[in-house]
């Protein structure tokens, strides 16, 4: 299996290392969530799938769970780069989709959804969604799209978020490269560190 997800779940960043079969954090998406035992995790954004197919196998060997992952499909070539950052329109057919993760075992685990986070947290409670447990936000990478993932993600937290109570003693790991401070996801001007790369 390990060969299967570095090969076409192509992870892009995640301190993985092909030649000797080591997922880097992919070991921890799984971990958390076998540990976790989430009954709904969100995935936003994915290149090739790789922290989907992460979390899935763990929701898949818990043998219970699901997890919807929403990305819009963008393409660096169609959609142009202040969209994406080299996305490569991977997720625009429902059935190679469907396909992709079949190849891992988890496609009764993954919904997907062709959409931005905003779209789908617009329409979060008309879809009956049910609360998020853990999510993983790796979209639109820019400030006002992370800040807006991260409080709608805590408004349908199943654990409530008061990010005011945890402004001063934590971070939130929003992506494998990307760490905002909470106090500046609920008011950028706030002081702290900010952004850190």
């Amino acid at each position: 299996m390990l060969p299967c997800i570095l090969e076409h779940a192509t992870p892009l960043g995640h301190h993985e290392d092909a030649a000797t079969f080591n997922l880097g954090f992919g070991f921890l998406y799984y971990g958390l969530v076998r540990s976790l035992r989430p009954r709904h995790v969100l995935v936003i954004g994915s290149g090739f799938g790789f922290s989907v197919v992460c979390m899935a196998l763990g929701l898949r060997d818990n043998a219970a769970g699901s997890l919807i992952f929403v990305d819009p499909s963008f393409s660096v070539f169609r959609h142009g780069p202040f969209q994406t950052v080299g996305g490569q329109a991977h997720w625009d057919d429902p059935q190679k989709v469907r396909l992709h993760f079949a190849r891992f075992g988890v496609e009764h685990v993954v919904a997907h959804g062709k959409m931005t986070s905003a779209d789908l947290f617009a329409r979060y409670e008309h879809l009956g969604l049910p609360p998020i447990d853990p999510a993983f936000i790796d979209g639109n990478h820019a400030y006002e799209h992370v800040a807006h993932d991260f409080m709608e993600t805590a408004a349908r937290s199943r654990r409530r978020v008061d990010p005011g109570a945890l402004a001063t003693r934590y971070q939130l790991v929003v992506s494998r490269r990307l760490a905002i401070s909470i106090n500046h996801a609920c008011d950028p001007t706030l002081s702290g560190p900010g952004l850190s790369v």
